[in-house]
């Protein structure tokens, strides 16, 4: 009850519909809080991280103490991806690749990739570039596969000098629908989106 206030809460004023912001934070806090003190589960400590995170201190290290409540309390999928986002914006690129990889075990199938495209960002941020042709490679030839996926899987081309395929799944991923703003909802750092689309130049441009 508490954890599902607190979420209505926190996506009212991510989607801009506060009133009442200041007093709206207090109220998702207190809701959060609550949640935690009656059950002391994981979803409540991974919620708790958001608002801490977004809203409270904006502080690395006491998100991170609530993250690794959660993780002891029984990490769900949910739980590791909120970890994962957390730590790839708080610097934490390492412990941000081991979430989405146990988030991942947990949810083999991946709906939309969701997972799997912020493992390939936080892979790239980690130079592991054999590890993104690993798991893009197999699924070239998905008929819907994701034009996010297709512009990293262009770059690992690149890098390797394979000039002319790149340029093809470059053009590829185009078609599908690879802009900077689609691009920019999984790579959601500015300096690190900038430093991509800059190393895609050869390729062609995505502004």
């Amino acid at each position: 009850m508490y954890n599902g206030k607190a979420w209505e809460i926190y996506q009212r004023i991510r989607l801009g519909l506060s009133k009442d912001k200041e007093n709206d934070i207090k109220e998702m806090i207190k809701y959060a809080d609550l949640d935690i003190a009656s059950y002391k589960d994981q979803a409540g400590y991974a919620l708790r991280a958001v608002i801490e995170f977004r809203y409270v201190s904006k502080d690395s290290e006491k998100t991170k103490l609530f993250l690794k409540k959660a993780i002891d309390a029984g990490g769900s999928v949910d739980t590791f991806t909120i970890a994962g986002s957390i730590y790839q914006r708080c610097g934490d690129v390492k412990s941000a690749i081991s979430s989405y990889k146990h988030a991942l075990q947990l949810a083999p199938n991946d709906n939309g990739l969701f997972i799997t495209k912020n493992l390939i960002v936080g892979l790239y941020q980690n130079n592991d570039l054999v590890s993104i042709e690993r798991i893009i490679a197999p699924k070239l030839d998905v008929k819907d596969i994701d034009p996010v996926m297709l512009g990293f899987y262009s770059y690992v081309l690149l890098t390797k000098g394979k000039d002319v395929d790149a340029k093809k799944y470059f053009l590829k991923a185009k078609e599908k629908g690879l802009t900077r703003k689609r691009l920019s909802l999984f790579v959601n750092y500015k300096e690190v989106l900038d430093e991509f689309i800059e190393k895609l130049k050869p390729l062609g441009s995505l502004d």
